[in-house]
């Protein structure tokens, strides 16, 4: 029962579906007021429709209603506007001829569960009006006195800004802000997952640690402006050098890891080294003014090589185990690292890889991976057969 206008008791029929949005539950509710006299039946339903529809214009969501055919009977305002479609159209015209055949063929599993009877919950990318939204929806079913399936509600938040949001906090917690690569704290994990993957493919890897030279003296000399410059003409220049599918982390101020995937031999990796080594020989503009001269700037690399092939096993065996980690392969980068300073800098030296004991108190392996990419990659780039 309800109380009108007059406090009087009319009785009523109330219906109520939940759904949840960004961790909140929402109530959609729908009275209709039962009475033995019809025209009071038409009057209080004419009110009460023209409030829920009034309720239901102004919400910040697209809501649909969708009979047992798939067909929509009723949307608001909200919806017309996403989809720019006349009021007059919409009622009657089927989920595919507004969808699409492709956006049916995907929403179809939910349509499908929805006139079973079971509520549905979706994040998709959505395409109108030939912009790209992502949208949070929900499919609820609407059930016929009798029980029966009669068709159901759409309730569709957009969550573009959202996505955007949380690819922005993403990007802050993964990439480096002033070069672009990936930061130190992706290093592990990361690397680890390479590393396991090495495992099942059997295919070898080289993992590069690159230190710009005397960078310490060319910030003192310089400024830190000049220096940010500076790695950023070099971050420029390596991914101008690198496959697409080869990854670069900034690990310092001036240090910088790069994963090689998909060699055949040392030789490889020592050949990218070099023409890396060769990319940094051309002078960097230091201001737009060319009365300014460019800097000469050089970089050292160490090469930690570790073979894919399965006859040494030595490596396979205990990377199988879980005891090459990331850590201990950097570490051996950074040892090869070393020897290239030590020889004089501007020069590349590999290291490769071979366990004689078992490293202690090694972290262990991360979860695998899917091949990063396809198998058909090559180094042809390189001019690397």
């Amino acid at each position: 029962m309800i109380l009108n206008r007059d406090h009087c008791e009319r009785p009523a029929v109330l219906s109520v579906c939940t759904m949840s949005h960004l961790g909140e539950t929402f109530f959609v509710c729908q009275i209709r007021l039962v009475t033995a006299h019809r025209s009071a039946v038409g009057t209080g339903s004419v009110v009460t429709d023209a409030l829920l529809r009034e309720l239901v214009d102004n919400i910040p969501a697209n809501v649909a209603y969708i009979d047992c055919e798939q067909r929509y009977q009723y949307c608001n305002r909200a919806y017309l506007n996403t989809y720019g479609i006349d009021p007059g159209r919409l009622v009657g015209l089927h989920l595919v001829e507004l969808l699409g055949a492709e956006g049916y063929e995907t929403m179809r599993p939910h349509v499908e569960r929805v006139l079973n009877g079971e509520s549905t919950h979706f994040e998709r990318p959505v395409h109108t009006r030939h912009q790209l939204h992502y949208v949070e929806g929900h499919y609820v079913p609407h059930r016929a006195p009798d029980g029966q399936v009669a068709g159901f509600f759409i309730v569709v938040w957009d969550i573009t800004s959202r996505r955007a949001r949380e690819a922005q906090l993403h990007a802050r917690a993964t990439i480096d802000p002033l070069t672009g690569t990936l930061n130190r704290q992706t290093l592990q994990d990361k690397l680890q997952e390479i590393i396991d993957n090495h495992m099942t493919t059997q295919q070898a890897l080289a993992l590069l640690y690159l230190d710009l030279d005397r960078f310490k003296q060319i910030n003192d000399d310089y400024g830190h402006a000049v220096g940010d410059r500076l790695l950023v003409t070099f971050c420029q220049r390596l991914r101008n050098t690198l496959r697409g599918s080869d990854l670069i982390w900034r690990v310092g101020g001036d240090e910088f890891v790069i994963c090689l995937n998909h060699l055949h031999h040392s030789g490889d990796a020592t050949k990218i080294a070099s023409i890396i080594l060769h990319a940094m020989q051309e002078p960097i503009p230091l201001a737009d003014d060319p009365d300014v001269p460019p800097l000469q700037a050089t970089v050292s690399i160490g090469i930690a090589w570790l073979d894919g092939s399965a006859a040494d096993n030595t490596e396979l065996e205990f990377a199988a185990k879980g005891l090459i980690t990331s850590n201990y392969l950097v570490g051996e980068a950074d040892i090869a690292l070393y020897e290239a300073k030590r020889g004089g800098r501007c020069r590349h030296a590999l290291r490769p890889v071979k366990i004689v004991s078992v490293p202690d108190a090694l972290p262990a392996p991360a979860c695998r991976m899917e091949p990063a990419v396809s198998e058909h990659e090559n180094l042809q780039d390189f001019g690397v057969s």
